[in-house]
């Protein structure tokens, strides 16, 4: 008997020995086809972005995803992150318990919650260091989109009490789905329900494992397997929301502050105008109807394979119609993988569009706009990707905010420095915001010379 255990345990470790140089192997072939590929276009960062596997989040039937409560550890872009027991950032508990305090609540996604920034240096901890006496609390969630935001207000308005709320949307709302994966209800109680099934922890288990991933390409490849669904063509997709949804969403949140009594203010960002710039440059000379400009324009988006390049497919198929080249313009369409997370794929719609709709909605309801994208465009290196900025980006937009939001906070002394220069104790009367932008630029997303000019595109 003892033999025989001694045999089965040498045939264990043997079985395990072989699966770990399969599987390292697997990871090896892995790591090579993702080089190659150059990720097909997408940075680490969104990849991991809201995927299955990550942990800073957990799943909700009302906002698809929010902040894991007690989580302590790295969130998606690499930095230490800590939440409370409330799933709030934990250097705002305190801010939030405090009855007696002045509190501007932060509703936005990624840029809002700091993405790449230590959480101290987001625009909205800063803001509240230029406005002493008042608490800034960031409810920003990396991945939302202005339907998210409208249900993080509904759920917080009426707990905090509010002085004034911030809100800023933008990049996620454009980003591509497939045609009923749009952002609402249905679509996020099918996400929550299938995180709850019994099945989810063991799929989450084999999706670390190299091997089962390319077992299964390999079976799907042989036919064992059906193939994955066909990919759709670019102009096929839709944006988490459309223009009407995002008017839809960012007019309820101006309704529902405008009838607590609580000013809004809207902060206007664009796309990082060093790669937008081929872009803007291209649809310009296709209104012009210069089409071999914007054709070329166009196809540096396409061959770069970044972000843009969906929305630059879109555009150069229309160049290509218009030229009567219908033939590319399907390829155009149809040309590239579409890698879509939970969060949506590559933006299908532009910047400038949905800009022009958080203008009107501003307008419409008075409500506070800050353009902070004109400030930050001003030093377009202070972007570290196509849409997120560093440090100095984010005090740029905290000064813009402090200066709006000490028209609308009433305090007895707020501090408000000129742009670079140290804070000074100065005094300003509350009034309603205007409506207004605080910035000069004219904000229709076309690149500025520079950026026609750059080299860079990716």
């Amino acid at each position: 008997m003892r033999a025989q255990g001694k045999i089965i345990a040498k045939a264990a470790v043997s079985c395990v020995l072989v699966f770990v140089a399969v599987e390292s192997l697997a990871r090896i072939g892995y790591t090579l086809k993702s080089t190659l590929s150059e990720s097909r276009g997408q940075s680490r960062g969104q990849a991991r972005s809201v995927g299955y596997l990550a942990d800073w989040f957990r799943y909700s039937p009302v906002t698809g995803w929010e902040k894991r409560p007690g989580f302590r550890g790295k969130s998606d872009d690499g930095v230490d992150r800590e939440f409370d027991a409330q799933g709030l950032l934990a250097v705002d508990s305190e801010k939030a318990a405090a009855s007696d305090a002045q509190k501007v609540l932060f509703i936005g996604d990624s840029n809002t919650f700091g993405f790449g920034v230590p959480t101290t240096a987001g625009f909205a901890e800063y803001t509240g260091r230029l406005l002493p006496g008042v608490k800034m609390i960031n409810l920003g969630v990396i991945g939302y989109s202005s339907y998210q935001g409208r249900k993080t207000l509904e759920k917080y308005l009426s707990k905090m009490h509010p002085a004034a709320v911030v809100v800023s949307f933008n990049v996620n709302d454009r980003r591509g789905v497939t045609a009923g994966d749009e952002d609402g209800q249905a679509r996020f109680e099918k996400v929550y329900d299938a995180s709850r099934s019994s099945l989810g922890p063991i799929a989450r288990g084999l999706g670390y494992l190299y091997l089962y991933r390319e077992m299964g390409a390999g079976m799907r490849h042989l036919g064992l397997l059906p193939a994955k669904a066909h990919e759709p063509a670019v102009n096929e997709l839709r944006p988490r929301l459309n223009e009407e949804q995002y008017r839809e969403n960012l007019a309820a949140m101006a309704d529902q502050t405008s009838r607590a009594g609580i000013p809004i203010v809207f902060v206007l960002l664009r796309d990082n105008p060093l790669l937008s710039g081929y872009l803007n440059r291209g649809i310009d000379r296709l209104e012009k109807r210069d089409y071999e400009a914007a054709i070329e324009d166009l196809n540096v988006l396409v061959r770069a394979n970044g972000m843009h390049s969906d929305l630059g497919r879109i555009y150069l198929a229309r160049a290509y119609r218009a030229m009567g080249r219908n033939h590319e313009a399907e390829e155009i369409l149809r040309e590239g993988e579409r890698s879509i997370y939970l969060l949506g794929g590559r933006p299908v719609r532009l910047d400038r569009d949905y800009n022009a709709i958080m203008r009107e909605v501003a307008g419409q309801y008075k409500a506070g706009l800050v353009d902070a994208a004109s400030v930050l465009e001003s030093d377009p290196y202070d972007y570290i990707d196509f849409c997120h900025f560093n440090s100095a980006g984010h005090r740029k937009v905290a000064e813009l905010l402090a200066a709006e939001l000490a028209r609308m906070v009433r305090t007895a002394r707020v501090s408000i420095p000129e742009r670079g220069q140290p804070a000074t104790q100065v005094s300003r009367a509350a009034a309603p915001g205007t409506g207004k932008s605080l910035s000069s630029g004219a904000g229709d997303g076309r690149p500025e010379p520079w950026a026609q000019r750059s080299q860079y595109g990716y």
